[in-house]
């Protein structure tokens, strides 16, 4: 919640660590809640989501998880 409520878009290691946190947990609920958020906060600013992705593509490939877009929650967001 701290992280959403900031007015700025997360560095791409701050978000590292919360879906590394999500996983000790084993919450992927949460973990896709975190990527939606990520996707929130970029708004309308693709080349920063694209770039948080593209930084987080190995941490994401680590744990298993998809994008937003692969798991079809942008379908949600709009």
């Amino acid at each position: 919640m701290n992280l959403y409520h900031e007015d700025s878009v997360p560095e791409p290691i701050i978000v590292q660590a919360a879906l590394y946190a999500c996983r000790r947990i084993n919450n992927l609920p949460l973990a896709m809640r975190v990527l939606e958020m990520v996707k929130t906060k970029c708004d309308d600013r693709q080349d920063i989501y694209d770039y948080i992705v593209q930084e987080l593509k190995p941490t994401l490939d680590d744990l298993g998880l998809k994008t937003v877009e692969e798991y079809g929650l942008e379908q949600v967001l709009d």
